[in-house]
């Protein structure tokens, strides 16, 4: 049998004793605490935990061996060992976990004993959240419980011996008979009359009793009635509300209709909010009577009235024609409601503009309206309302200016005329359509006026909506605004129209600005009106520039849009015409013809206020990133726009451009000018500067002058013009006469537009030989008449623009002042070397043939192509390297100096012929060539491996600094070396400031030369003290003649001793190199001895 559980007692088996002891031994374990429970779930062995390491370690060193062997030649040596490296330090870190594991585990029986401690508190916690949750779950049997005893049933049944409880008609009740009933409502119609007739009934009630009840009425705002519940006349017997109608109601066509004779329009209540309203009327007619009564279903009324109004507001929005264009606010119950129209107008964003439909003081319905920052007055708001009277009734009486709308107005009267009686009803569409048509109305005005104030064209108002104005001399323009979304739109729009539409309906950037940076700032309606108005004047500006560009573009002129001139360059332009102009509403184009210099361009500013013109001829340059004008000329302003004009356009302009570029080449190349005779003026003859001008031109019997092809009328002349030039640095005077004239002609050939240049002029007392080689300079001299001519024609449709290839730029008149140029740089040449007696042998426009000396022989003189380079000389036939050497130097010189001066070059070659000359005597006296030198010295002048003692050489530096070396070789005792040595003997060019002669011939010279032993001053050559004092007694001797008497030098034999230097004339060098090199072969042969 089983043992007893929890404290039972077993049945008798060994009797008394053994059911005694075994009680006790109950008892004794009853008194034990319970043992806490073990906890083996969720254990895992250490022995598990040490396998699965240690054969997780195995596999990933199995694995990192085999990827490490097949790897060798893929990856790096580091990069291995690195990835080995990386495995063995993770297993250690696993392992150390292990480690810390088994430390764990020798006192993991205490351990234990925490984990089952801790899961025996968690047990006990939720046995107490358990028992709470079932302490409240006993509230959930409250309707179980019995109910109270009935006290009042049961003295009820004490004392009437029955209860009164409902029987649910399963008890049939009598039949109340008609006339039972009859004789009620009779009682009822008395009572109620007396009742009235002793209380004070409020002015505003028309009332009627019958039926048991009396029916009370409001006009336009509601019937009620009332009855009492028994016939006690006392004051504290109330009256009771029986029945309630709105007198007032919203027809078929969604108007707010009140009660009249022709038509029962009412509105009751639905059953729930007719029994709250019954027992809130029930709770005033109890306290404060009639009275109460009156005060609060008046109220009940006017509320529900606006309620209506909010319904109509309500519906608006539903329909495509007011979608997102009204937002309403309203809270049940509340006296006002707001009606923002334009609410997609960014105008009229966050509530600038609003209606506020609501009850005054005295319970009228009124109207306010907030617009652009406040709200508008009274009597604005009886106009609009009055005007919307007028449109929807044109029969109206003019007199009836109060607000028929009111229909909240309270009846002060007891008695009420016919007129009281008859609907009247609230069209909420058309009240605020007239609000949003006199503000649309009132926008348009002020865009009128302000348009009209700054614009002189024809502006109109067609109706308060539309507005039509001058967009053109020719053109006109309709803008409208819709009152519905308050937005503006053009009638038959252009595309121009339309862009600048979406700009009018689009807010200004300085509201989105604001709206970025989150600050909300009204834009005015004077504000938004100005920028319709720019925007207007922008339209104007673009439509008549647009005009001005389709007639420019016709008639083909090109269009040039990279121009923009700052504001000081356009503040010129204005200055320039002299008019009332100002910067607003102004364009400025930039045209050009297709053959035109690139710098030159037609400039047109537009006036979109006035619609009138200015043109321009302007030459424009860009300096410093900025476009400058640098030359202006006004053509016309404000000319009649036909075709004639535009058809004249391009010949006047052109004419004023080649004026200037002729005559500011003119300015350019130094040239003045007296007259400038056009072809008009030519035509004349009328002026007096004319007829001089023509007369001189006369004179140079060159009047009928022209091309055979101009003769015979095959081409046409545009424009001719004749400038009458000074001769200042043209050509001299003496050769020429004071001025030139230059012939400016403009012609037509073959749709060629071409201009021919002529220069005429004097030329006289030249030696210029006329051969066919001037006609390729385009150069014709008349040696009878005297008369010189230099022609030019330039094909102006394909004249490369100065933009491009501007290294290559070329003006119009460079071909005949390059060949003025020549012709005078031959002049200059050829008088220089006539005055100073130079023989020509040959001369052509470009370069002469002329006999210098013996030694250069004949001399060619190259004249530059650019009078800016300098001359260029060269020998006709090819001479020693010196002669050709210093010929590069002189070159050089005049290239750095670009002197013009010939006669300094040839005064140099016959100063340097002296020494070309010393420099041969010495290779003479040297070569044993000499008759003065010994023969027998040549032995003595070489060394014993046959090498020459001796050589010479001449070192030209520059023109003023020439160098004698002489290269001294000796041998070296017991030594196979050569020792070389050097002696120099430099020269230069000294000028002779007591020269007073200003001619040079053959045996007389300007300059003196120095010769200089200096350099020779050093310790390395006082081994040659022998040498030197030989060369100085050698030309201390020149100085003395044969019978030992000192020389009368002169000028042209001149030898000044200065310490180590010679100051010597010309032609004494050539003598005195002879002895110093007999000086060196003296000291040679006698040092081999």
């Amino acid at each position: 049998m089983e043992e007893p559980q929890n404290g039972t007692i077993s049945e008798q088996q060994n009797g008394t004793v053994d059911t005694i002891a075994r009680t006790k031994q109950d008892h004794s374990q009853q008194q034990q605490p319970p043992t806490i429970p073990h906890i083996t779930a969720n254990l895992i062995p250490l022995s598990n935990i040490l396998k699965f390491y240690a054969q997780e370690s195995y596999k990933q060193l199995t694995t990192a061996i085999e990827n490490l062997s097949t790897n060798v030649n893929e990856e790096s040596d580091v990069k291995r060992k690195k990835y080995f490296l990386d495995i063995i330090v993770s297993l250690r870190q696993d392992l150390l976990k292990v480690y810390t594991l088994i430390k764990w585990a020798s006192v993991s029986q205490d351990v234990s004993k925490f984990i089952d401690l801790l899961n025996w508190f968690r047990l006990q916690d939720f046995q107490f959240d358990h028992l709470m949750h079932q302490l409240a779950g006993l509230s959930g049997f409250g309707g179980a419980k019995l109910p109270n005893f009935d006290i009042e049933t049961a003295l009820e049944v004490f004392y009437k011996k029955r209860p009164i409880l409902p029987s649910h008609n399963y008890l049939e009740q009598p039949k109340i008979s008609p006339r039972k009933v009859l004789e009620v409502l009779k009682d009822l119609n008395l009572a109620l009359m007396t009742k009235f007739a002793l209380i004070e009934v409020p002015q505003q009630f028309q009332f009627e009793i019958k039926d048991g009840r009396a029916y009370i009425d409001v006009p336009k705002e509601f019937q009620v009635c009332i009855t009492m519940a028994n016939d006690d006349l006392s004051t504290e017997t109330p009256f009771y509300m029986i029945d309630f109608k709105f007198l007032f109601g919203i027809d078929s066509n969604d108007t707010l209709v009140t009660f009249g004779d022709n038509d029962l329009v009412v509105t009751r209540l639905p059953t729930q909010s007719y029994d709250r309203l019954e027992k809130v009327a029930n709770r005033a007619l109890s306290v404060s009577g009639l009275q109460g009564l009156y005060q609060l279903l008046h109220k009940y009324s006017i509320f529900f009235k606006l309620y209506l109004v909010y319904k109509q507001v309500r519906s608006l929005l539903n329909t495509l024609k007011w979608k997102n264009s009204l937002q309403i606010k309203y809270t049940m119950g509340s006296s006002l409601i707001v009606v923002n129209y334009w609410s997609s107008h960014f105008l009229n964003s966050n509530w600038k503009s609003f209606v506020e439909i609501g009850i005054d003081r005295k319970f009228n319905l009124t109207y306010r309206w907030f617009r652009n920052g406040r709200y508008e007055s009274e009597e604005t708001v009886k106009k609009v309302v009055q005007n919307r009277e007028n449109m929807d009734d044109d029969e109206q009486d003019d007199e009836m200016k109060e607000d028929t709308d009111s229909l909240f107005k309270e009846s002060t009267d007891t008695v009420q005329n016919e007129d009281d009686l008859e609907s009247t009803g609230v069209h909420i569409e058309s009240v605020i359509s007239s609000f949003m048509i006199s503000h649309s109305a009132s926008i348009m005005n002020i865009i009128f006026k302000l348009l009209r104030s700054k614009s002189t064209r024809h502006v109109e108002m067609i109706n308060s909506h539309r507005m039509l104005f001058s967009i053109s001399p020719k053109k006109t323009a309709v803008l409208a605004i819709n009152p519905l979304t308050g937005l503006f739109y053009f009638v038959n729009p252009t595309p121009v129209q339309n862009r600048l539409l979406k700009r009018i309906n689009s807010p200004p950037p300085s509201f989105v600005k604001q709206q970025q940076q989150q600050r909300q700032q009204a834009v005015t309606e004077k504000d938004f009106a100005d920028g319709v108005v720019v925007i207007l004047q922008q339209l104007m500006l673009e439509t008549f520039t647009k005009e001005v560009n389709n007639y420019l573009s016709t008639t083909e002129w090109i269009h040039n849009g990279i121009i923009k001139l700052n504001d000081g360059e356009v503040a010129n332009l204005l200055k320039s015409i002299d008019k009332a102009n100002t910067r607003d509403q102004i364009t400025v184009q930039f045209f050009r013809r297709k053959h035109w210099p690139s710098t030159w361009f037609l400039i047109v500013m537009v006036n979109g206020l006035t619609s009138t013109t200015a043109w321009w001829v302007a030459r424009i340059k860009s300096v410093d990133a900025n476009w400058v004008v640098s030359y202006l000329q006004n053509l016309v302003y404000n000319p009649d726009l036909d075709y004639q004009f535009f058809k004249n356009l391009g010949k006047s302009t052109f004419k004023k451009i080649i004026n200037h570029v002729i005559l500011d080449e003119l300015h350019a190349n130094g040239v003045e000018y007296d007259h400038v005779l056009a072809d008009d003026a030519q035509k004349s003859g009328n002026d007096d500067e004319a007829r001089e001008v023509n007369s001189e031109f006369s004179d140079l019997g060159l009047t009928k002058s022209g091309s055979n092809e101009l003769e015979s009328g095959q081409v046409t002349v545009i424009y001719k013009s004749i400038i009458k030039l000074r001769n200042t640095n043209l050509i001299p005077i003496e050769n020429s006469s004071s001025h030139f004239y230059l012939q400016v002609e403009l012609i037509n050939k073959d749709s060629t537009n071409e201009m021919n240049l002529n220069l005429y002029g004097k030329l006289k007392n030249v030696s210029v030989k006329n051969s066919p080689e001037l006609a390729r300079f385009n150069l014709k001299i008349d040696h009878e008449k005297e008369n010189l001519e230099i022609a030019t024609s330039v094909d102006l449709n394909s004249v490369i623009n100065e933009t491009q290839h501007h290294h290559q730029k070329q003006g119009f008149l460079d071909p005949i002042f390059d060949n003025l140029n020549k012709l005078n740089s031959l002049l200059q040449v050829l008088d220089q070397l006539k005055h100073h007696n130079v023989e020509i042998l040959d001369n052509s426009m470009d370069s002469m043939v002329i006999k210098v000396n013996d030694v250069v022989d004949r001399l060619l003189i190259q004249l530059p192509a650019n009078p800016k380079d300098a001359i260029h000389i060269s020998t006709l036939e090819t001479k020693s390297w010196e002669i050709e050497l210093i010929i590069h130097f002189l070159n050089k010189y005049l290239q750095s100096t670009k002197s013009t001066s010939i006669i300094g070059v040839l005064r140099y070659l016959d100063e340097f012929d002296p020494i070309y000359r010393g420099v041969k005597q010495v290779q003479k006296v040297l070569a044993g060539e000499d008759t003065g030198t010994n023969a027998s010295s040549g032995d003595g002048l070489k060394l014993s491996n046959g090498l020459n003692k001796i050589y010479f050489d001449a070192i030209f530096k520059n023109l003023n600094q020439i160098q004698f070396m002489f290269n001294l070789s000796s041998t070296i005792a017991n030594s196979r070396k050569i020792q070389k040595d050097k002696i120099l003997i430099s020269l230069s060019f000294k000028k002779n400031k007591f020269n007073q002669s200003s001619d040079s011939t053959s045996n007389g010279h300007h300059n003196l030369i120095k010769v200089s032993l200096k350099n020779n001053l050093n310790s390395k050559n006082v081994k040659f003290k022998q040498l030197f004092e030989l060369i100085f007694k050698s030309i201390s001797e020149m100085e003395r003649n044969e019978r030992d008497e000192i020389i009368n030098l002169q000028q042209d034999h001149l030898l000044i001793k200065l310490n180590y230097d010679f100051l010597i004339s010309c032609n004494v060098i050539e003598e005195m190199m002879r002895r110093i090199t007999k000086c060196f072969i003296t000291y040679l042969t006698e040092e081999s001895k």
